[in-house]
């Protein structure tokens, strides 16, 4: 099986499962600002060769739709809270609420808590709703810092790109 370039927008409707051998999540505030920062300053050059890649997100086909995450679920999880926290934008440009999925072997309460309580503030219950509630935060602190238009961000860097 060879490399596959997928947009965003192309992955929405996959689930993606997290192997118990992988690490919880652990990216800080300057991870997360590098990789808004760096889709941004992607989304806002004159003349775009191709579009916007991130490193890789290594998967496995497990199903229709469904992908085992060898490498980068720490990506994958910081893509997940930055669409939750654009999920209003989400929907006015979708109709809906799709969203890909996250499911954790091992850190099962890890995909209701991205899914519902993110926004609720620094959840310091365990380390893996620790820092996902941080970078939920960063993201949040990032667009109000920047002034950025929710809907402008997402779609010219997750639908246009």
């Amino acid at each position: 099986m060879g490399l596959e370039l997928k947009a965003v927008s192309q992955i929405l409707d996959f689930d993606f499962f997290i192997p118990f051998y992988q690490r919880g999540y652990r990216w800080d505030r300057r991870q997360v600002e590098d990789l808004l920062n760096d889709i941004y300053d992607f989304s806002q050059k004159k003349e775009k060769k191709g579009f916007y890649c991130l490193q890789p997100i290594v998967v496995r086909p497990d199903g229709a739709n469904r992908y085992r995450v060898i490498d980068g679920q720490q990506r994958l999880t910081t893509l997940y809270i930055i669409l939750k926290y654009l999920e209003e934008a989400r929907k006015i440009i979708f109709s809906d609420d799709r969203v890909f999925k996250l499911e954790y072997e091992t850190r099962k309460d890890s995909q209701s808590f991205l899914q519902d309580d993110l926004s609720k503030g620094v959840n310091r219950q365990n380390p893996d709703f620790y820092y996902m509630s941080k970078a939920y935060q960063t993201i949040k602190e990032w667009f109000e810092n920047k002034k950025i238009n929710k809907a402008d961000f997402f779609f010219k860097c997750f639908i246009k790109i």
